[in-house]
């Protein structure tokens, strides 16, 4: 399952990472003369724009110092951002060659709040003609009037474009020839009584496979078997977790944070933003090996990060989901397997096609829910059986605990899981199942 799931992110995750932007930014900068140096800090969002900043949106600075027409030189280790009112975030520095690119990039980490303005001070030291210059520059931006209104329901499928990726820029210049669309599909879970995370109204889960187009799914057998836990407030949603990148085909990067975000509703997903980060413990990146240290490390930022940052937007799939399975119905039981190693076995009547000979079922998820109504994925799982040519069909799914390394997954006597499978977003039979 490991080899399928990375053999496919090699492709569609490379994919979604191509789909991300930084944007230049443009605010305000202090007044200057020949004698005097200058500090100039712009500000911009990821979607949006300043006056009205979405509210999973990101940020970014450009940060820049001079003197007449001397350009200075910014120390990163410098760099202090502090927002008012506060929310948690994280920041990431621009890295390009080992050297600062002259960026940082804001991700909050939860919902921000709506139709607030927030002030943003930003200190740094930059050297000048061999002197060093303290500055701290002041912006602000104002979030939207509302989240709008929730219409990513059950069964939502959208064929995703990557529009842009600008970081890091050697990875952008790869991956730029070769993007093709994806299919990402949502499930909406209740409504949270008492979100874990700040502004949420709700979870989701998200996951998708390649598609030529909005029209026709080109090979479902190829579809990434990883899906992504999300929150999401109204018609804004925010998905979380990590993923494997395969650049130029040879080149595997490990990202520990994977997050997609972007504004969903009937008409598609808009202002999509895709943020990865590879931790790197060192600054030769020697522990991701010879190959991909050498890519990695010429964007690490101070902390040790590199950044993956791209667009993307997103048309209703004109297809129905089920379709893409050749309809019919669907059951599924959760097995136990050899000590710890358990399998869910999926029966689907295949009534049309594209049901085929040489056909997979791409995998299933099972989820469950916290006492705040939170959902979460307890495990996935991708089958390898060909379609036989009769019906009904029976795919077995051995399953395992999503993230970069799947490990395998271990029940919970009494647990209830609910399970989804596909594309077609069917929530099977709720499963009591105890071990």
């Amino acid at each position: 399952m490991k080899k399928s799931i990375i053999k496919v992110l090699g492709l569609s995750i490379a994919v979604l990472f191509v789909m991300t932007m930084v944007y230049s930014c443009g605010s305000k900068s202090s007044s200057s003369t020949p004698s005097t140096a200058t500090g100039t800090v712009t500000l911009t969002a990821t979607s949006g724009t300043l006056g009205a900043v979405n509210l999973n949106s990101m940020l970014s600075e450009n940060i820049s110092a001079s003197l007449g027409k001397t350009a200075g030189t910014v120390d990163p280790t410098s760099i202090a951002i502090s927002i008012s009112p506060t929310f948690t975030n994280t920041t990431s520095q621009g890295f390009n060659s080992g050297v600062f690119a002259g960026y940082v990039d804001i991700v909050p980490e939860g919902f921000l709040p709506t139709a607030t303005t927030f002030s943003v001070t930003t200190s740094f030291t930059a050297s000048i003609g061999g002197k060093n210059y303290p500055f701290t520059e002041y912006n602000t931006f104002t979030t939207v009037a509302s989240a709008g209104t929730p219409s990513a329901g059950p069964r939502s499928s959208y064929v995703v474009t990557v529009t842009n990726v600008t970081q890091p820029s050697g990875l952008a210049a790869i991956l730029s020839g070769n993007i093709p669309t994806l299919a990402i599909s949502i499930i909406t879970g209740t409504v949270a009584l008492n979100p874990t995370v700040a502004g949420a109204d709700g979870s989701m889960i998200l996951y998708g496979g390649e598609a030529s187009n909005s029209s026709s799914p080109s090979d479902i057998s190829s579809a990434f078997a990883l899906p992504f836990g999300a929150i999401y407030t109204g018609d804004q949603f925010m998905s979380f977790g990590s993923a494997t990148l395969s650049v130029a085909g040879s080149i595997t990067v490990p990202l520990q944070n994977f997050n997609l975000s972007g504004i969903a509703t009937a008409s598609g997903i808009s202002n999509g933003i895709l943020y990865g980060v590879v931790h790197c413990t060192d600054a030769a990146c020697s522990n991701l090996g010879t190959t991909v240290g050498g890519v990695v490390s010429q964007y690490i930022d101070a902390n040790g990060n590199m950044i993956v940052l791209g667009t993307f937007t997103g048309a209703p799939n004109t297809v129905p989901p089920v379709a893409w399975i050749g309809g019919g119905t669907a059951n599924t039981n959760l097995v136990n397997g050899i000590g710890i190693t358990t399998t869910a076995l999926l029966d689907v009547t295949a009534t049309s096609s594209p049901l085929t000979d040489t056909t997979t079922l791409p995998f299933v998820i099972l989820t469950t829910t916290n006492s705040n109504n939170m959902m979460s994925i307890a495990a996935v799982g991708q089958s390898a059986d060909s379609v036989p040519l009769t019906s009904p069909i029976s795919f077995n799914y051995p399953l395992g605990v999503p993230g970069l390394v799947l490990t395998p997954f271990a029940t919970t006597v009494g647990q209830k899981y609910d399970a989804y499978f596909m594309f077609g977003l069917t929530n099977s039979k709720t499963v009591t199942f105890t071990p």
